[in-house]
């Protein structure tokens, strides 16, 4: 192996939907292999003694088994295939995909997992950053892009964008390598000659914001080196320090599913012809509600855990994601407040109209009293009878009274 490349392994994390109520029945029956489910056992055990109170419990974790991941360079097509043509993998790797799945919300984070990685990491960045990710089941030869697979496979809906985790021994050299991994740039690019130099990049491939003197992280929008000071070739070895960054990684990919999942509806809600009612903002605020357990600031039991969930979430953009969900949320209720008001005001002038109506209605007895007494040349001519002029004066102030009100 190239000497400027470091021993690594890679986890790509994407939140997601299960669109069927019983997501279990998708998943492979087959026990998973020894390493495959000492992973989920590590992942359950770090998570149960870092969480407070039964909070781990409320998510199933499965393994669905073992696939291929196909290597590609960056000179990618203007529009993604479904199946990826042969002549652009340079390079298949062994990858296994695991589910963590939240029943009550029916929130999924898919993992895929890469031990001992042998491809340019820089190049796996561009492909996660770019979501040109492909997946083979190994049973046929072809490449399914991966948010098709999945929908098929296992009926899952993709939210948000895929992030991926570098667990490696050292920083990656030249530091030009470095700040392309972090920025989800090919170091080597096939389809451009110029580097990374971006300051903000930058700040991120030297602000170190480990809470432990184990390890090293590294963190951008997309992107987190794990750097380990114990990284060993045995990739069952290494789990165990990995899964104690990898839990709070898979926490924040719910809070990112989450917030997509329902912002998603707000803008399709806001999209409709048809009238928002008020009750398609209780259901989104009683949906979003059952996310709230992802939310809880006392999740974890220590300090140093929280502070680095915290920097991970403003890297991962979580908080502007909030936000923005926040102000389509608020410009939804602005309409329907609107709509309604709308409503209001023109069953108030309805009510206005019946109201003088009525009154009219009182005062035409007395009116044809009143002219019936009168000589009939005094006032009007015999052509009509006296209901008909009375009907006509009334109609008369009734139409003016409208069209004043309306004024």
């Amino acid at each position: 192996m190239d000497e400027t490349i470091c021993r690594s392994d890679a986890y790509i994390l994407l939140p997601g939907y299960v669109t069927e109520l019983n997501a279990t029945q998708f998943i492979t029956q087959a026990a998973p292999p020894e390493t495959n489910k000492y992973f989920i056992d590590t992942l359950i055990s770090v998570s149960q003694y870092e969480c407070i109170g039964d909070f781990s419990n409320q998510f199933e974790r499965h393994w669905l088994g073992d696939f291929s991941f196909a290597c590609c360079d960056d000179d990618y097509e203007s529009c993604f295939p479904e199946i990826l043509a042969s002549d652009r993998i340079l390079k298949t790797i062994p990858c296994s995909i695991y589910l963590t799945y939240n029943k009550s919300t029916r929130l999924c984070v898919v993992w895929i997992a890469i031990p001992n990685l042998s491809y340019d990491m820089s190049h796996i960045a561009d492909q996660i950053s770019s979501v040109y990710i492909y997946i083979s089941d190994n049973r046929t030869a072809d490449f399914t892009y991966l948010y098709a697979f999945l929908e098929k496979r296992f009926h899952i809906i993709h939210l948000d964008v895929p992030r991926v985790i570098f667990a490696l021994d050292r920083k990656p050299e030249p530091p030009q390598r470095m700040q392309s991994i972090l920025a989800g740039n090919a170091y080597m690019s096939e389809h451009v000659d110029y580097h990374v130099k971006s300051l903000k990049i930058n700040a991120d491939s030297i602000n170190n914001i480990a809470e432990y003197d184990f390890y090293e992280a590294y963190v951008s929008s997309n992107v987190l080196l794990y750097i380990l000071k114990d990284f060993s070739d045995d990739y069952q070895q290494n789990i165990e320090n990995e899964t104690a960054l990898l839990f709070i990684c898979e926490l924040i990919m719910f809070q990112n599913g989450a917030i997509d999942r329902v912002n998603k509806k707000v803008v399709a809600e806001l999209s409709l012809p048809r009238r928002l009612k008020l009750r398609s903002i209780e259901n989104l605020e009683v949906e979003f509600g059952k996310s709230i357990v992802f939310w809880n600031k006392k999740i974890f039991k220590y300090p140093l855990v929280q502070n680095l969930s915290n920097n991970i979430l403003n890297a991962f953009g979580t908080y502007e994601l909030l936000e923005t969900y926040t102000r389509n949320q608020k410009h939804l209720e602005h309409i329907v407040e609107l709509r309604a008001s709308q409503s209001a005001e023109k069953e108030g002038k309805v009510l206005n109209i019946i109201a003088i109506l009525l009154a009219l209605i009182q005062i035409i007895p007395i009116l044809i009293e009143y002219f019936g007494k009168l000589p009939s040349e005094s006032l009007f001519p015999k052509l009509f009878p006296i209901h008909t002029y009375v009907l006509l004066i009334t109609l008369t102030a009734l139409i003016y009274l409208v069209n004043h009100k309306r004024k």
